[in-house]
């Protein structure tokens, strides 16, 4: 999963329509599902969180799955 276009933009900058499909589609949890949820209730995001850095956060959780054997 890639954001694209969205990459340089903070966590409360990209379009709410794209973080609900996100929340909706990709499996996260920690600190990536607590920031995207806040942000989508209306806040900014917790921490400086760059789209960036939460595509190398949902890509290291799903590596973890793999991983546990899930």
């Amino acid at each position: 999963m890639t954001f694209g276009k969205y990459e340089d933009l903070w966590l409360d900058e990209v379009p709410r329509p794209y973080l609900r499909w996100l929340r909706a589609n990709v499996p996260m949890s920690g600190l990536l599902a607590r920031s995207v949820d806040f942000v989508l209730n209306g806040g900014r995001s917790p921490v400086p969180l760059h789209a960036f850095v939460a595509d190398q956060l949902v890509t290291a959780t799903a590596a973890d799955i793999d991983d546990a054997g899930v």
